[in-house]
């Protein structure tokens, strides 16, 4: 298949913010390789697009945390050389870390972490052998300080921001960019809960929970405009700067105290 618009590839792109991700980069003339587990998801999302742009739109069902997943997913990547990465895929596990089972928390160092990397790995020399590209990680605002009850979440997004941070310096001069978005709770199954996916996030307060479809918008500009960390939503900059301000037992106390009433309420 010959491609003459550019190529993004989006990880988790059957829901929440990957879903308006593809629709963004549909919008703005991008070929698509769609990426997740759910393939009925997936082809739907795909013929939308296909049909409303009169883009080519690929679909490649994948677990990314299974054995080989990754090697075999950059096999059956198209010929062109992707333009854009966007490692969307992710998950969250929300409770206490002693209460809580060992492969749930594993599962977000795999997927959040592992997978995110290996892929990054696997589809960056093609990228430096072009002299372009950009990759795009989804981190959070969890990455800028510890949260109780998110403790291995909130790690692996610190993981995703520093990793970007060191590898967009690595890459200055090659044509390559990479850039972290770091958004808020924003209005997906992941923070609804799988049982729960009509309803609005329960325990946030109202204002705080952003439009998925923002989010994907923002993304888009800050990789066309090579930030290295962008972080949605004017509230959302404010509280990961003033996050940083204070020493970090204030923040990781405050972060419990609000943790704990959570748990209570559950």
């Amino acid at each position: 298949m010959t491609h003459k618009n550019p190529l993004a590839m989006i990880t988790g792109s059957s829901s929440g913010i990957g879903i308006e991700l593809a629709r963004v980069f549909a919008e703005e003339g991008f070929d698509l390789v769609l990426v997740a587990r759910r393939q009925t998801e997936l082809e739907t999302l795909a013929e939308e697009l296909r049909g409303a742009h009169d883009i080519h739109c690929t679909v490649l069902t994948c677990d990314l945390t299974a054995p080989e997943a990754i090697s075999n997913l950059v096999k059956s990547l198209p010929k062109h050389p992707l333009d854009v990465l966007v490692n969307n895929a992710g998950v969250m596990q929300m409770g206490g870390f002693a209460s809580d089972k060992l492969d749930r928390q594993l599962q977000q160092i795999h997927l959040n972490v592992l997978a995110l990397t290996e892929l990054t790995h696997r589809c960056l020399p093609a990228m430096l052998k072009a002299g372009k590209g950009r990759i795009v990680n989804l981190a959070s605002v969890a990455a800028f300080q510890p949260v109780p009850y998110l403790s291995v979440y909130a790690a692996t997004k610190a993981y995703v921001l520093s990793f970007t941070e060191g590898l967009s310096e690595e890459l200055k001069g090659t044509g390559v960019s990479c850039t972290a978005v770091c958004p808020g709770f924003t209005d997906t199954p992941m923070i609804r809960g799988k049982k729960n996916t009509e309803k609005k996030p329960a325990l946030l307060p109202m204002g705080i929970v952003s439009d998925p479809a923002f989010v994907a918008r923002e993304a888009f500009s800050a990789a066309m405009a090579r930030d290295v960390i962008h972080v949605p939503g004017l509230m959302y900059k404010a509280m990961s700067t003033l996050s940083q301000l204070p020493p970090r037992f204030v923040t990781r106390s405050i972060s419990g105290m609000f943790g704990r009433r959570n748990a209570r309420r559950k």
